[in-house]
Order: C-alpha cells, then structure tokens, then sequence
C-alpha cells in the first residue's frame, strides 16, 4: 500500500530550505541582470520603478506564492 514516509531531522530540513531560498534569490537576480529592461522610463511625469527590481519581484512573488507587500518587507 505503497512506502512510509520518510521523517527528515527538522534542523536539516529548515538548513535545506533556507539554502534553497537563497540560491532561488540569487539565480533570479542573475538571470533579470543579464536580460535587457522590459521597458525603459518615460521623460514625462514621476520617476517610475526600475524595470529590473519590479521583474524581480514579480518572479519572486510568484516563486514563493506570497504577495507584494511580503516579498518587500
């Protein structure tokens, strides 16, 4: 009826995770880096956001399924 779970020690779960999160951040910083802007600033009205940062946040919303006011805190 199929296989036992297998239980993993939660301090090597949590030093997982946190790894994992971690080199998720940075492989996508990485890779919005090295990709040209989505769209570039206008010269009329406020300075928008950097098209970088909000293409970060958005992938690491997504990535972490949580919203915008959590991934900036």
């Amino acid at each position: 009826m199929g296989c036992a779970k297998n239980r993993i020690n939660p301090k090597i779960l949590n030093y997982v995770n946190r790894n994992f999160n971690v080199l998720y951040i940075k492989s996508t910083i990485k890779a919005v880096e090295q990709l040209p802007p989505p769209w570039k600033p206008k010269k009329k009205g406020r300075n928008g956001h950097d098209s970088k940062e909000a293409a970060t946040g958005c992938i690491l919303k997504i990535g972490f399924n949580q919203t915008y006011d959590s991934i900036e805190a």
